[in-house]
């Protein structure tokens, strides 16, 4: 298996091995068995090699769960999401939240109280009927508070607790904490979904930041001390 953003040649512990093992990275797939100790003779390693004396690479043994080494600033070793898939995700997950507060904003202005007011319509004044001010006032109060609830038990729960939104689990990505590697907990998540609005003002620049940053963070993901990583399993 081959990792981008890959640790330098080392005996690092390997997703998958028996625990207190380690196993050779030569910078770009793992090579020989799990050993016992750190290239000791006769457990597995690769053939010519057994690290200099007394090296087992910079906090060997301390790996995160998907398999790097700890003490890079990062322990994701997954290939990261890339920006159609994570697009899409914000699409659909986009439509679960907006699609529910669309219908119940129709309602609310079918049963809101109306009043009689002048208007115009094709240049000409004339007397139409809308809802109250009040109801208005009302309405923008009401889409606030449950817009901000929204995204607080959808992206709090959902994402903060498993990494995944419906939308990243349909397209097979997931949001981790780039130090650990770990979900990354309700609080950095509702941060990272109010965060979106901060990408989102300069022409989205945040958003596109991806495309060239080396390890695929937006804006969001960089305040927040995420990335996206494609889920096991795809």
């Amino acid at each position: 298996m081959t990792y981008s953003s890959s640790p330098p040649p080392g005996w690092y512990h390997a997703q998958g091995d028996p625990p207190g093992t380690n196993r050779w990275w030569d910078g770009e797939t793992w090579v020989g068995g799990p050993t016992g100790g750190h290239g000791a003779p006769g457990y597995g390693g690769p053939p010519g090699y057994g690290g200099p004396p007394g090296y087992a690479g910079p906090m060997a043994g301390t790996a995160g769960p998907y398999g790097y080494a700890a003490g890079y600033g990062y322990a994701v070793a997954r290939p990261y999401a890339g920006f159609w898939p994570r697009f899409g995700a914000t699409l659909l997950d986009g439509l679960i939240l907006g699609v529910p507060i669309f219908i119940l904003s129709g309602i609310f202005f079918a049963v809101a109280p109306t009043e009689e007011r002048s208007c115009t319509i094709n240049g000409r004044r004339s007397i139409c009927e809308g809802p109250t001010d009040a109801s208005i006032a009302l309405f923008f109060l009401a889409y606030v508070v449950i817009a901000i609830a929204g995204v607080i038990l959808y992206y709090g729960q959902l994402e903060g607790k498993t990494g995944q939104t419906i939308g990243k689990r349909a397209l097979g990505i997931k949001t981790v904490r780039r130090s650990t590697g770990e979900p990354p907990g309700v609080g950095r998540a509702i941060g990272r979904a109010f965060a979106h609005y901060l990408s989102a003002m300069p022409c989205y620049l945040g958003y596109l930041w991806m495309l060239w940053d080396r390890d695929k963070q937006t804006w969001h993901d960089k305040i927040t001390d995420t990335v996206v990583i494609r889920a096991p399993g795809y």
